[in-house]
């Protein structure tokens, strides 16, 4: 029986640094820097929130010295034969030290379970790591028209799996160790000014996992088990719409396309599914706001296989709520 596991980022991103700009030369006066020039490129008339497009993320980033937290719950729901649920909490706090850029570590508690159709069978996993995102923004939308922000996020977490069979009979559990980093492509537009904006997300995901003796972490040698490892990769298309109805609330509809893959880069497609789900953005207060997407499975089909649907790569039902707060 396939066992869940949740994979976490760890890594670093190229430093990024702005230029200093020198003062034009002054006759009989020592010369004197000035500050440096701000980068234009992350410059917004008005800002827009990041989270109203659910899965898919806005283009903007922390201003310049400013701080920032979250609370964000993401869930998994369905499989073909029987039950599971999954649930990973994300605490991260973030801040901008360098113009255009911010700099998000967090912290994550993840757990699954799946159990056949009677309940006879189960298999559960229990994960614990942490993450650092980087986000540096490239072009903004009051200067280009678009927004646009490269983001990397590695990590690294424990995970503890569980196995019961007792038709075998056979229980037992590993301990191992997993990390991955995604790299994203943000991007954010006005379809009609100030009333609605689109965004369109593309993510390259790397993933791996040690494999321990039970083989309980779902390392298949059939798709990607090399050198102790069991190596994956993702390829994820996300397009969202939102409406701005009042000055706090956002309604929108997303659009998922996920590709799973064995190896670390794309090597060979295990799945592929599309998502769908409504949207919802509010700012409570000045500092809080809440966000939310819940999404369902319309089409997709694992590697060989004839069924519409793929729900051996991917859960029936996946939902997100996030909790934010500015300082």
């Amino acid at each position: 029986m396939r066992s869940l596991t949740k994979l976490f980022a760890f890594g670093v991103i190229s430093a990024l640094s702005l230029s200093a700009v020198s003062a034009a030369d002054m006759p009989g006066k020592v010369l004197k820097p000035t500050a440096p020039a701000p980068n234009n490129a992350c410059l917004e008339t008005s800002g827009l929130p990041t989270d109203i497009f659910g899965f898919s993320s806005g283009s903007d980033v922390a201003d310049l010295g400013s701080w920032g937290s979250s609370l964000e719950y993401n869930g998994a729901y369905g499989t073909r034969f029987g039950t599971l649920n999954g649930h990973n909490i994300k605490g991260q706090v973030s801040t901008s030290p360098i113009r255009c850029l911010e700099i998000g570590p967090s912290l994550n508690y993840g757990s699954s379970r799946t159990t056949d159709r009677i309940g006879l069978t189960s298999a559960s996993a229990k994960a614990f790591g942490g993450q650092i995102e980087f986000k540096y923004k490239i072009l903004g939308r009051a200067t280009h028209g678009i927004g646009l922000t490269v983001t990397a996020e590695p990590g690294y977490s424990a995970v503890n799996n569980r196995f019961s069979d007792p038709l075998t009979p056979f229980l037992g559990s590993e301990r191992s160790r997993s990390g991955s980093n995604s790299f994203k492509i943000l991007t954010d537009f006005a379809l009609v000014p100030e009333r609605i904006y689109g965004a369109i997300n593309v993510e390259y995901g790397q993933g791996w996992a040690s494999s321990e003796p039970l083989g309980l972490n779902g390392c298949n040698p059939a798709i990607g088990f090399t050198g102790g490892w069991c190596k994956a990769s993702s390829l994820n298309l996300r397009a969202a719409v939102s409406a701005k109805l009042t000055d706090t609330f956002y309604l929108g509809v997303e659009g998922q396309h996920l590709r799973a893959y064995s190896g670390t880069f794309l090597n060979q497609l295990n799945g592929q599914a599309w998502f769908v789900g409504p949207t919802v953005f509010w700012q409570a207060t000045e500092k809080l706001a809440v966000s939310g997407t819940f999404a369902t499975q319309v089409a997709g089909q694992a590697r060989g296989t004839p069924n519409s649907l793929d729900l051996d790569n991917f859960s029936r039902h996946i939902a997100k709520l996030k909790l934010g707060y500015s300082f």
